[in-house]
């Protein structure tokens, strides 16, 4: 299961969109080969704000977006699942993420559905490519692709502009 579906208006990708541009708090993205957090370029080329990082009036809006994706899961898997961290992620030109996934297939494994909402599309470049299903993703402003997380996936370069994602996943606490 791949899927697009609708969850921010333009209000709301224009607020994070703000704030997310605004902010200092932009560090290096890393990736997670180890439960030590690795910052490589040749595999992620982004930059990343923590949920706790972004500014204080979104937080409303970051409980919202997870109240709504909660109801879509439920809707469409049947899933009472929980939503974790928000992350906003910025694609400079150039930016990427190599072919990776989000989480094993597990039963252990506490994220059950991978999320990724765009926040514009304004860029050139940028799909999520799903290279075992053959899938490319065009981004689409308010938009949210959902699937799981054990799913291959990458972040194709950015050709041109910047573009702004929110990551999250849902699931359930197995510890």
């Amino acid at each position: 299961m791949v899927e697009l579906v609708p969850l921010l208006s333009p209000a709301d990708c224009s607020a994070f969109l703000k704030s997310a541009r605004a902010s200092a708090a932009w560090r290096p993205a890393p990736i997670y080969l180890t439960d030590a957090p690795l910052l490589n370029e040749a595999v992620r080329r982004a930059a990343l704000l923590h949920e706790e990082a972004l500014a204080h009036e979104l937080d409303a809006l970051c409980a919202s977006v997870k109240a709504r994706a909660v109801e879509v899961a439920r809707r469409r898997c049947g899933a009472e699942l929980d939503a974790g961290e928000i992350q906003l992620v910025r694609y400079p030109p150039g930016g990427f993420f190599y072919t990776h996934q989000d989480a094993t297939a597990s039963p252990k494994e506490w994220r059950k559905l991978s999320f990724v909402v765009y926040l514009n599309d304004d860029f050139e470049g940028g799909t999520t490519r799903f290279p075992e299903l053959g899938t490319d993703v065009q981004p689409r402003a308010g938009y949210a692709l959902i699937f799981p997380p054990h799913h291959a996936h990458a972040a194709e370069p950015v050709a041109s502009g910047e573009k702004f994602v929110l990551t999250f996943w849902l699931g359930r606490d197995t510890r």
